[in-house]
């Protein structure tokens, strides 16, 4: 006669019977064999990791030692949490070590997508010194940009265009103070050079133009003009040198950048994913959405028996290919889309559903495909 003590984390062995009245843990149930069929006994005798204990079980044979979620097939708790930790420090330090002392300017629009032309400017600069990336679309007007710091500044500019596309290259670009007509500094596209840049961040491509620096301007009111041959044209304005530190700059690129190879570039949002900030996001949303799935499953495991069972593995080799599956084309719907966050964090939730052989919708209604 076979005895099995089977735990929260592996499926009933195939062909053995319930017997509630031998428990070793409270989180191990006791199987056995139809009688007349005499081999291994499973046991978890303590809080620590399951082993297969060799043992001697009436017949006396011996069976060697070994594991019995690598036994079953399930691959432990531990080893998913273990690979989520390391996928995050994986994708940190790829970040770090890619834009290490590389200038960053967090992408803004001009005049944003829906929006109507303002009364006197078409955007507001909060901060000249703070790096910045104006990307904007001549519709036959020329763009104004205001500023109006409250301190003495170093002012940086420098034109970029799109690199793909037939682009214009004749822009002007020229800085005024006070409604002054003389300008304080120029920017003149049509001499150039232009070379091929990549944006360190997002890994968009662009080619960069001229550029030019003003030292120890003083507080006061500020307009930078755009105009291009025609009146027609994208552009890239960049403005300020030094980069944004913060969560939340991070978090507007991250949110931008898709759009802007979509629908400034023209390029393929899937271009995001083999940069710094792209795989960072895809590795934070991954690991946000399986180290949810992995907390709820514990507090299951935590509540009255007649909900704990809703814990163990339910999902037999069908069910996890389906939900691997799944995982794989909600990643590639979300990065050849929009990028929305809430959808890659949703792939990380049923990958981990896959990985653990546990599904909460089978969960909630009792259901099981484990094979038995």
């Amino acid at each position: 006669m076979r005895v099995w003590l089977a735990c929260a984390d592996s499926c009933r062995p195939k062909g053995a019977i319930a017997d509630d009245s031998r428990r070793g843990t409270s989180r191990c149930r006791t199987f056995r064999d139809p009688p007349g069929v005499m081999a291994t006994v499973w046991a978890n005798p303590s809080p620590a990791p399951s082993r297969l204990i060799a043992a001697r079980y009436r017949s006396g044979v011996t069976v060697s030692s070994a594991s019995p979620a690598n036994a079953a097939g399930v691959l432990p708790r531990q080893v998913i949490v273990g690979a989520l930790v390391l996928t995050i420090i994986v994708g940190l330090v790829f970040v770090v070590a890619s834009v290490w002392g590389a200038q960053t300017f967090e992408p803004r629009w001009v005049i944003a997508s829906g929006e109507s032309r303002p009364a006197g400017a078409d955007a507001v600069i909060d901060d000249p010194r703070i790096a910045t990336a104006w990307h904007g679309v001549l519709d036959g007007a020329p763009h104004v940009l205001s500023m109006r710091p409250d301190v003495p500044f170093d002012l940086s500019l420098a034109l970029l265009l799109p690199a793909s596309g037939e682009v214009s290259r004749h822009l002007h670009v020229t800085v005024t103070k006070d409604g002054a007509e003389r300008p304080i500094a120029t920017l003149d596209g049509s001499q150039g050079p232009w070379v091929p840049f990549r944006e360190p961040w997002g890994g968009a491509r662009y080619l960069r133009g001229p550029e030019v620096r003003v030292l120890g301007l003083s507080a006061g009111s500020y307009a930078i003009r755009v105009t291009g041959t025609g009146g027609v044209g994208k552009y890239v304005l960049l403005v300020g040198d030094t980069a944004p530190a913060s969560v939340g700059a991070l978090a507007r690129m991250a949110g931008a950048v898709p759009s802007i190879l979509r629908d400034f570039l023209g390029e393929s949002p899937v271009r995001f994913l083999g940069s710094p900030l792209g795989a960072m996001q895809v590795a934070v949303m991954l690991a946000v959405g399986a180290v949810g799935g992995h907390l709820f499953r514990l507090v299951l495991r935590r509540l009255p028996s007649t909900v704990r069972r809703r814990a163990t593995p339910n999902m037999g080799l069908l069910d996890r290919g389906a939900r691997l599956t799944i995982a794989v084309v909600t990643l590639a719907w979300a990065v050849t889309g929009s990028w929305e966050p809430t959808t890659i964090a949703i792939a990380g939730f049923v990958f981990y559903e896959g990985l653990s052989r546990w599904c909460v919708l089978h969960a909630a209604v009792g259901h099981s495909t484990c094979p038995v």
